[in-house]
């Protein structure tokens, strides 16, 4: 044998020509003779060293039998952390009250929680301690003619054991010392499972018990990207340079290495497909649930509870975003009587719209919409046990949306939604329409529908339940802009007589922000409305008297027409209520208030008449009277304080007669028999 004419290849490069003595020399470095193999002229191939070599291994490097094995080692590390999860629920109750009184049964059950919870975390890392000593065992049996490879049997996995660095699993696959097929098929199988269940982990790690909490989300979302990410860059670079390792040695031997390439375009393929998953979902969401957590959700308004009607009812307006749920809860540990609440919002956040639906349906109140609720809001609206809308009032449904979720992800958010409807009672058609509408838009559908699909449990004119449906801002002066643009006689009012509107406004203002009724709060603000027209019909125009005088007499014949009683009690004022002016034309109405704005423009001083005047004009009205059947026992039955109600009939044609005849007469003469009416009143 001739000096000098050997060849040793050490798994990433090669070396030589060299001499017997030389390679055995250069073995003593290597724990594994195994991962190096020879060639010299004669050979038809590269082999082993361990083959025609005998080498001492060296002192002072790592004897695998003798190390710790992985599964006793991590067993003790899921100790560790079941300890600080179990101490964490106790001390900050991170994830909500896990821990009951410690007294009888409940003591049971606490100990019972506190080994299930360490149980769990020791079997998962017993687990994977298992996974990474029968990876390590395979590693040290592998041979540098594994068969495992993509392509010949003849190239080694393994590199010598280096006692100056790192040479767990996690590090020599970093480095790419394992078979491209060991780094491709093995690493990835398993790898891709070990990441499932830490993934799964961390999602029950930060499960809170508290329903929604952007915290939570935000540091699941954070955990698990960063697991993806490390994996994914770890699993890229060892395969590689485990596949560029093949291809070297493929090149000594004058071969070529085509499975190698197909790895680097496959694993190149997939981190390009997981940085396109990061860019489009990950990084959208990480940004949004920070905005949530940190910045309190600044796309969506913020929210306002107030109680009302004396504590038995409460509001809640603007946006739905976290704390919500938890600041309600306390207003119903301050006010337990709250039977009713008022919804009044665009939308929210679903997951903080379920917790607080859970709070209501716990407490069994009844939902109600004065003006509107969309999206989130009706999520939180089906939860009433009752479910009533103000007549005009909208709901409004559709798909859910958040940044970077999939279409899957968001399919199953619809179907959270759409299980909580169906368990409301909902009718299943209603939903799917409802939630198949897409997110950029609104389905809005009409009162009659939601009631024959069991949404609604009835449509109210708002009166039986207190004032609502303004925003959280509502000032005095919002207010009075919002009810005076569709008012053209406050507007008249406040343009000629200040001091009287700012009284109107006040009263409105003040009942509503007391918490009292529609009903309650219109009654008061017609009343002191009342009181500033009375001394101004006195005083406004003739030709608006004798329109005031017609207006009465339709009012008074429509009233009839439907009920002599409602007839009487409108044109008397006896035990009249609020609700019988709802029983008029709109039309009748809406000249009403024509009437009195043009009374307030034009009123002004007028000049007395003499009461022979007054008295001749009475003569001839009680004429015309007379000539259209009523006599003077109808017309006694106009100023009695008392009628029977089998005379209403006739009270009603009385009275109805009385203003049409007077309207009738000259504008002159019916303004000053109007003007002694309205001041008898």
């Amino acid at each position: 044998m001739t000096a000098g004419e050997w060849y040793v290849f050490d798994g990433a490069s090669q070396h030589g020509p060299m001499s017997h003595a030389d390679v055995v020399r250069f073995l003593k470095d290597f724990a594994d003779r195994d991962a190096v193999s020879v060639w010299r002229p004669g050979l038809d191939d590269w082999k082993p060293a361990s083959y025609l070599f005998e080498v001492a291994a060296p002192a002072g490097l790592v004897n695998p039998a003798q190390e710790i094995s992985c599964k006793r080692r991590y067993s003790l590390y899921g100790l560790y952390l079941g300890l600080s999860v179990v101490l964490s629920d106790y001390l900050f109750e991170w994830r909500g009250r896990k821990f009951r009184p410690w007294t009888g049964t409940d003591a049971a059950e606490n100990i019972g929680y506190i080994f299930g919870v360490i149980a769990v975390w020791v079997l998962l890392a017993f687990f994977i301690g298992a996974v990474v000593d029968f990876a390590r065992g395979r590693s040290r049996r592998k041979s540098v003619l594994d068969p495992s490879t993509f392509e010949e049997p003849e190239f080694s996995p393994a590199i010598p054991l280096d006692p100056n660095r790192r040479n767990n699993f996690i590090a020599r696959y970093w480095r790419g010392e394992y078979s491209l097929g060991i780094s491709y098929w093995w690493f990835g199988f398993v790898g891709s499972i070990a990441v499932g269940i830490l993934i799964a982990g961390i999602v029950a790690l930060f499960q809170t018990g508290r329903g929604y909490d952007p915290y939570a989300i935000f540091g699941t979302l954070v955990c698990v990207w960063l697991v993806v990410v490390l994996f994914t860059v770890w699993q890229v670079t060892g395969v590689w340079r485990s596949a560029n390792r093949l291809i070297a040695h493929r090149r000594t031997v004058g071969k070529r290495a085509v499975w190698a390439t197909v790895a680097k375009v496959v694993i190149v393929l997939g981190f390009l497909s997981s940085l396109s998953a990061f860019v489009s979902s990950g990084w959208p969401q990480l940004i949004e649930t920070s905005r949530m957590a940190f910045l309190g959700d600044p796309g969506i308004p913020a929210y306002s509870i107030r109680v009302m009607r004396n504590g038995t009812e409460a509001e809640i307006t603007g946006g739905f975003k976290y704390g919500l749920s938890d600041d309600f809860s306390k207003i119903l540990k301050a006010s337990r009587q709250i039977k009713v609440v008022h919804l009044h919002s665009t939308g929210g956040r679903v997951g903080e719209a379920i917790k607080l639906g859970d709070v209501l349906r716990a407490q069994g109140v009844d939902t109600y919409v004065a003006l509107g609720c969309y999206s989130a809001c009706t999520v939180a609206f089906a939860a009433g046990r009752n479910r009533f809308i103000r007549k005009g009032a909208v709901l409004g449904f559709h798909a859910p949306a958040f940044p970077g979720m999939s279409a899957s992800e968001l399919q199953d958010a619809a179907e959270e939604q759409k299980q909580i409807f169906i368990k409301a009672g909902f009718n299943r058609g209603f939903v799917d329409k409802a939630l198949s509408t897409p997110s950029s838009g609104m389905w809005k559908p009409p009162a009659e529908v939601m009631a024959s699909a069991n949404v609604i449990t009835g449509v109210s004119n708002g009166k039986e339940f207190a004032l609502s449906g303004f925003g959280a801002d509502m000032s005095q002066d919002r207010l009075a802009e919002m009810i005076t643009t569709g008012l053209p006689l406050l507007r008249a009012i406040k343009e000629k007589f200040p001091k009287e509107y700012d009284g109107v406004i006040s009263t409105y203002y003040g009942d509503y922000v007391a918490g009292k009724t529609e009903a309650d709060t219109i009654v008061n603000a017609r009343a002191r409305l009342a009181s500033i027209l009375s001394p101004l019909q006195l005083l406004a125009d003739d030709a608006v008297l004798v329109d005031m005088g017609a207006v009465f007499a339709d009012q008074y014949a429509a009233l009839g027409a439907k009920s002599p009683a409602l007839c009487y009690k409108f044109a008397s004022g006896v035990g009249a209520d609020s609700n019988i002016a709802e029983n008029l034309p709109a039309a009748l109405v809406d000249r009403e208030n024509e009437i009195n704005r043009r009374v307030v423009e034009t009123a002004k001083k007028r000049q007395d008449v003499s009461a022979t005047i007054v008295g001749e004009l009475w003569g001839k009205l009680g004429a015309e009277m007379a000539a259209k059947g009523i006599g003077d026992d109808q017309l006694k039955l106009l100023t009695s304080g008392s009628v029977d109600p089998s005379k209403y009939r006739e009270y009603c044609q009385a009275s109805t007669t009385f203003y049409r005849e007077i309207a009738r007469l000259p504008p002159s003469e019916a303004a000053i028999l109007m003007r002694s009416v309205l001041a008898q009143k």
